[in-house]
């Protein structure tokens, strides 16, 4: 359990590396933001390592432009983490309030990300 999870998580920040000089990326301040974000996303998930699995699986589909896999990955990623909510043994309040930090994260990445668009890619 342990040995694949850490085995996981390494091909994950392989892959980001990878992915990142793929589409060269080299601001330090950047990079230092995506690795971040990566392990805000994977620390809540060692408790089930098939998340980190579903992600692994979309990046490596993503880093190969393999449209089908990508697609496999994110509805095992919904199934992972739909079991993840249900198997938690924890009161509905804080499920939901867990709910709600998720929303306003991915509501924060947006707006970060949307914000820095040029003009050429708005449109």
């Amino acid at each position: 359990y342990s040995i694949t999870l850490v085995v996981t998580i390494g091909l994950f920040f392989y892959l980001i590396t990878k992915i990142l000089q793929q589409l060269t990326i080299t601001n330090r301040k950047q990079k230092a933001i995506i690795y971040s974000a990566a392990l805000i996303v994977l620390l809540p998930s060692t408790i089930q390592p098939n998340i980190p699995g579903a992600l692994l699986l979309i990046l490596s589909c993503f880093y190969i432009n393999y449209k089908t896999g990508i697609a496999l990955g994110i509805l095992s990623f919904l199934y992972f983490i739909t079991r993840f909510y249900y198997d938690m043994e924890v009161t509905l309040l804080f499920k939901s309030i867990i709910l709600m930090l998720t929303g306003f994260l991915f509501l924060l990445v947006y707006y970060l990300t949307s914000k820095n668009l040029s003009a050429h890619e708005k449109s």
